[in-house]
């Protein structure tokens, strides 16, 4: 349809280097860059977050597995391209808070959550449960004691999804 103009960049135009299989060795948002260690044994490489980002990401979790372009840059290896990110091998954030064990998934969970919130008034100030319990037990307890009722639905959407 139209013609390129000369010297102007597309990102398709961008530079390729040989194509390896790579780990996140760390990635640090604040910092925007990280380091990849190639399958193949060679020298860690230099994961800028511009490239990470023209691959639809905004983070990656150490472990995360790429497919990716790796050439050379002014201090060493460089990422130049990333293919593919697998996130499930990602390593779990660590720490007191690092899981899944909270109302809000890992960063490495792309998919979005919805969550419905029921909050309940009732006559009674307990219901008698005790130890483990589910919600099925709660609410067969409670079915005579509701007051009101009020409910919230809330998406959670991490912002580094792919496209």
């Amino acid at each position: 349809m139209y013609d390129r103009r000369p010297n102007f960049s597309h990102p398709e135009d961008s530079a390729s280097g040989r194509r390896v299989d790579a780990k996140v060795k760390w990635f640090n948002v604040a910092k925007g860059f990280g380091f990849v260690t190639p399958s193949d044994g060679t020298q860690d490489a230099f994961l800028p977050m511009a490239t990470l980002r023209r691959a639809g990401f905004e983070d990656v979790g150490e472990g995360a597995s790429l497919v990716c372009e790796i050439g050379a840059g002014a201090k060493g290896p460089l990422v130049l391209n990333v293919l593919d990110v697998d996130l499930s091998t990602a390593v779990a954030p660590s720490g007191p808070r690092g899981g899944y064990d909270g109302p809000c998934p890992p960063n490495n969970d792309l998919k979005p959550h919805r969550y419905l919130t029921r909050v309940y008034a009732l006559d009674v100030p307990t219901l008698g449960l005790r130890g483990v319990f589910f919600g099925e037990a709660a609410l067969m307890r409670m079915k005579d004691h509701v007051l009101a009722v009020g409910e919230a639905l809330a998406l959670y959407a991490p912002a580094n999804r792919a496209r």
